[in-house]
């Protein structure tokens, strides 16, 4: 597929955020490194998740610009993964529940979630990765939330 399509072939557009999840030995040091790197290229942190175990540590990462931030770990020889994820907007407090309400009506398995560290519109903002997005999106849209993409977020 050609790069600049932007959607699948069925139609679906391409995911809203990328999380790229990066495998760094657990020394000292090393997610400083990770974070420093995209710092000197001016690629921003918009969400940060950090799992250690005992040798390894695994980084998920939101980036402001998924096309960067995958050049620039390919560059520097991070072993990393990528998974598509939903940024949803949370419009009050009680926004999460009728959020997970909304994916548990529509039998939508929410795998992996985090907030971001950067507002919309002055409102917090959630990360998921969900089993089926294109009906989280459509589920979602109808209840009302809203999704954000890279260009809303930095």
């Amino acid at each position: 597929m050609d790069e600049m399509d932007m959607s699948t072939q069925r139609g679906h557009p391409e995911p809203a955020l990328q999380q790229f999840t990066v495998f760094l030995p657990n020394q000292v040091g090393k997610l400083r490194e990770l974070v420093n790197l995209f710092v000197r290229h001016r690629t921003h942190v918009v969400a940060l998740d950090v799992l250690n175990a005992q040798d390894w540590a695994i980084v998920r990462m939101i980036l402001s610009d998924a096309i960067d931030a995958r050049n620039l770990l390919k560059a520097s020889g991070f072993a990393y993964t990528e998974c598509p994820m939903l940024a949803v907007e949370l419009p009050s407090p009680d926004a999460l529940a009728d959020l997970a309400g909304a994916l548990l009506a529509a039998e939508v398995s929410l795998q992996v979630a985090y907030p971001l560290l950067v507002p919309a519109h002055g409102r917090p903002v959630v990360a998921l990765h969900v089993d089926d997005q294109v009906v989280a999106e459509e589920v979602l849209i109808e209840q009302g939330f809203t999704l954000l993409d890279e260009s809303d977020l930095w």
